[in-house]
């Protein structure tokens, strides 16, 4: 028989994310929030992106933009490593977690509306955020604190 005529039966299972309150997440006991994962040893890699979804608003004679951004951060928190099972959104109230600081070096006012927060089992934590920023013309500059 041909190979190349031969049909495979394939099938596979979508495991959707677990969606919980992060209240009910158990964070283990000696984890502070205020600590950055690596902290005492090399830096962390955050990964950042920015999505944008629209322009609000362009003022030319205060040369200012009004933009509707989708900011996603993804980093590794080793600490977190093993506390849920399977990949968990966390709605609601977030346990206190290390979030890295973000800002927009020449936004003269941002707006920040929804937030939701990723969890996955070996630490990897994916931050969305959807925000206005209202820069000046010269563009944006996102900054890691």
């Amino acid at each position: 028989m041909d190979e190349k005529n031969v049909l495979v039966n394939k099938s596979f299972v979508l495991q959707l994310p677990r969606i919980s309150s992060g209240s009910a997440i158990s964070m283990p006991e000696d984890y502070d929030h205020s600590i950055r994962p690596n902290n005492g040893g090399v830096g962390d890699v955050v990964n950042v992106s920015i999505q944008i979804l629209g322009i609000q608003d362009v003022n030319d004679e205060e040369q200012k933009i009004a933009v509707d951004l989708l900011l996603r951060t993804f980093w590794v928190d080793s600490r977190l490593a093993d506390i849920v099972e399977r990949d968990t959104i966390l709605v609601g109230q977030t346990p206190h977690i290390w979030i890295p600081q973000l800002s927009i070096a020449n936004s003269a006012d941002s707006k920040y509306s929804d937030r939701s927060l990723k969890l996955k089992n070996d630490g990897t934590l994916d931050a969305v955020e959807r925000f206005v920023s209202v820069s000046n013309f010269s563009g944006l500059v996102v900054t890691v604190i």
